[in-house]
């Protein structure tokens, strides 16, 4: 096994990690997913599930490891940002033979291939995906709050360089990791926009059809060829569906999205692969609920019902 991915999941995730999981296999030819659960619940359905190709860990068994990565003040969505790199860290200590590690937000839905990214860019120590604003955005207060770049697909090559930028990002993390903009800072997402300035061999993915998003999809020309999504004339890798949230099995919400439409062949491919992901589950564990527990006002959430 010369290299792994790897993401951090917990119960309100999980049917989303599952559906990441079946389009690697889908897409994937050999691949690994190391999986670090915070919570009793996602890993006991997993283990239930009996996948393929899946290799877990604990957050208990983690934090003895690393004593400076515990929770603290954090919510459940910052602890996990907070893991990353620690995560990262440990893969490459647990595996001597690996050579790269790229970790994958568990809300990632794969549409073909990443394999074209690292090929067209082995050089490059770390890897970093844009978040490709449009115009409306690049000139507005997101770049500057959120940053250049997006956290939810980077990957680390094993060599000198990225042993530094981890080492550097594990440190940035653990004494600040919050999901609020403060002093250019914004979670763990904030500081990849030092990487490139501070260290050597940090680049910016150039292939095409990567983290399109709900924040630049509207950018793009959704098609679908030899059964297969473009995104102009690029195979689309991954869609990021960051702000998405699934109230029952046939509810779900898009938050941030009021003013943009949904494109079947990737919002309703993914919406229905999640209504067949959670009846699955039920069948495993009826008294497992993922579900989203809070609720939104009108005007920041895009609600749709799947027909029944």
């Amino acid at each position: 096994m010369d290299q792994i991915y790897c993401t951090v999941l917990s119960k309100d995730r999980l049917y989303q990690g599952i559906a990441l999981y079946e389009s690697m296999m889908r897409h994937i030819k050999q691949f690994v997913l190391y999986i670090l659960f915070v919570d009793k619940e996602s890993k006991r359905i997993i283990e239930n599930m009996r996948y393929e190709n899946i290799l877990y860990s604990d957050v208990s068994e983690f934090e003895n490891r690393y004593p400076d990565c515990r929770k603290g003040d954090k919510n459940i969505h910052e602890y996990c940002w907070m893991l990353k790199p620690f995560l990262i860290d440990y893969l490459f200590a647990a595996f001597k033979d690996l050579k790269r590690v790229t970790y994958l937000d568990a809300d990632l839905y794969f549409f073909s291939s990443p394999d074209v990214v690292f090929f067209r860019q082995m050089n490059c120590s770390v890897l970093l995906s844009l978040h490709v604003y449009p115009d409306d955005y690049r000139n507005s207060w997101y770049p500057i709050s959120y940053g250049k770049h997006n956290a939810g697909f980077i990957s680390f090559k094993r060599d000198k360089n990225s042993k530094k930028c981890l080492k550097w990002w594990r440190a940035r993390c653990r004494d600040w990791c919050y999901a609020r903009i403060e002093n250019g800072r914004y979670g763990d997402q904030g500081y990849l926009n030092l990487m490139p300035q501070l260290f050597n061999g940090v680049c910016d993915i150039t292939t095409k059809g990567v983290n399109i998003a709900p924040w630049n999809y509207s950018s793009y020309q959704f098609s679908l060829k030899n059964k297969s999504v473009y995104v102009d004339n690029d195979p689309l890798i991954f869609f990021h569906f960051s702000g998405l949230r699934i109230f029952n099995d046939n509810k779900f919400g898009f938050l941030y999205e009021d003013r943009q439409k949904m494109i079947e062949i990737v919002h309703g491919v993914y919406l229905r692969k999640l209504k067949n992901i959670v009846i699955e589950t039920k069948s495993v564990d009826r008294s497992f609920n993922g579900y989203c527990k809070l609720s939104f006002p009108p005007d920041c959430i895009r609600i749709i019902k799947l027909k029944r």
